[in-house]
């Protein structure tokens, strides 16, 4: 998965340069595209980003497979990761079928994250790398990731850019459960840190 994000973000970023310098450099375009002109040419990587989506529920059903606590507040995380990979498809597919103009900020965000996030975990297998760096610095590129997708969706639809609202409450509602639970699992982490390091002193 690793290889196919840096494909997919390599893809996506082509494509979409193409299209700014095909309207006159002009990036306004990317959040407000009434023709559509700046998703141009994306239809195989938002296609292909759709169905990668599937092949991470195999990550979710080891998940299942060890009998792991899923639901809050004993698991978060745990609970964020099947509910994440169960909607995460949906929300690909309904900026497809609706042609969201901002449709781009998904496979462009989360290939770049996934490119970190799945080095990381290959790295971390192989004891290259500090388990606990995916926490402190993966997790927080995440909750940025969901602040400009919900940003992205809310300015399309606030400004004149003929946008089919069909999907956006879906959208919204689902980036803002994401990230109230990536905030929390990363809080979580932060305190467990701080009171591991705090009995370390007093031993």
């Amino acid at each position: 998965m690793c290889l196919y994000s840096l494909y997919a973000f390599i893809g996506v970023t082509l494509v979409l340069w193409q299209n700014i310098v095909k309207n006159g450099y002009d990036f306004t375009g990317l959040w407000c595209d009434p023709h559509k002109n700046y998703i141009d040419g994306l239809e195989y990587w938002s296609y292909t980003f759709y169905l990668s989506k599937f092949v991470e529920y195999i990550d979710t059903v080891f998940l299942l497979l060890k009998c792991k606590p899923m639901m809050p507040p004993g698991n978060s995380q745990y609970f964020l990761h099947v509910y994440h990979h169960a909607v995460t498809a949906a929300i690909v597919w309904s900026t497809i079928h609706w042609r969201i103009s901002t449709g781009w900020s998904g496979p462009f965000t989360n290939s770049f994250v996934h490119i970190l996030m799945y080095g990381y975990y290959f790295l971390a297998e192989l004891k290259a790398v500090d388990r606990n760096l995916g926490g402190k610095f993966i997790t927080p590129i995440q909750l940025v990731q969901f602040v400009f997708c919900v940003f992205s969706v809310v300015l399309e639809c606030i400004l004149p850019c003929g946008t089919d609202t069909t999907a956006v409450p879906f959208l919204i509602g689902n980036y803002a459960i994401f990230f109230l639970f990536f905030a929390k699992i990363l809080l979580d982490k932060k305190q467990a840190r701080t009171s591991s390091e705090t009995q370390k002193k007093d031993q």
